[in-house]
């Protein structure tokens, strides 16, 4: 007789290779990236040091942070907010992308620091006075142009 295993509905049997798959189909999906489309090489290369520092701050906080919600969400929006400053001020240039670039160097050195703090109540509160930053930062972008 041959190995061949079909599902029957008659005999309310199920050959494993089908429970398996059924498993498998199962399984959760890992949600999202909602930073998938943040990219230092799509800002100009004098932002780019900003966005890759935010991105590695993020990288740095990781596994700390997977059952905070509240702070990988304030991590998340710091990385935003750099990138959209980012792209903005290169689309802008002058005197502002000047400014611009000073104050996103300053705010990416501030995320990094926080990524090393041990006390969580201090990150959380460096991560808001970042993200107030960079929303200040990006609003004034806006108006501009």
């Amino acid at each position: 007789m041959s190995a061949m295993c079909f599902p029957s509905t008659l005999t309310g049997r199920e050959c494993p290779a089908v429970s398996l798959a059924r498993v498998l189909r199962r399984r959760r999906r890992p949600a999202d990236d909602p930073l998938a489309h943040v990219d230092p090489r799509l800002v100009p290369p004098r932002f780019a040091p900003a966005v890759t520092g935010a991105l590695a701050a993020r990288a740095r906080f990781g596994e700390a942070v997977v059952d905070q919600p509240e702070v990988a969400a304030g991590i998340d929006a710091a990385v935003l907010g750099t990138w959209e400053a980012a792209r903005r001020a290169g689309e802008i240039g002058g005197t502002v992308a000047d400014d611009t670039e000073d104050r996103l160097r300053s705010l990416a050195a501030r995320l990094d620091a926080a990524a090393g703090g041990a006390d969580m109540e201090d990150v959380q509160q460096e991560l808001a006075d970042v993200v107030t930053e960079l929303d200040a930062l990006r609003v004034a972008l806006r108006e501009l142009g």
